[in-house]
């Protein structure tokens, strides 16, 4: 969801640099944010969305494993 305060202050464009383990179930755990421009205006948002997502866990030699992903993320309203 593009943030009300990016709305209101006319930016339209950020950029967001996620980190987070994607556990064996395949939920997201210990979310930061390592990069964002502009500084603070997406980050909740990002945060937000992350908790929520699901993803299939990776797999190593067969087992399923814990994965450290880093997940660039654009925000632009003109697209």
């Amino acid at each position: 969801e593009y943030p009300l305060l990016a709305i209101v202050n006319k930016i339209s464009r950020g950029r967001v640099v996620a980190r987070f383990v994607v556990t064996k179930e395949g939920k997201t755990k210990n979310i930061s944010i390592i990069k964002s421009d502009p500084p603070g205006v997406f980050d909740e948002n990002v945060l937000a969305a992350i908790r929520e997502y699901r993803f299939a866990p990776g797999y190593k030699k067969g087992v399923p494993v814990n994965v450290l992903i880093d997940l660039p993320i654009k925000f632009d309203i003109e697209d």
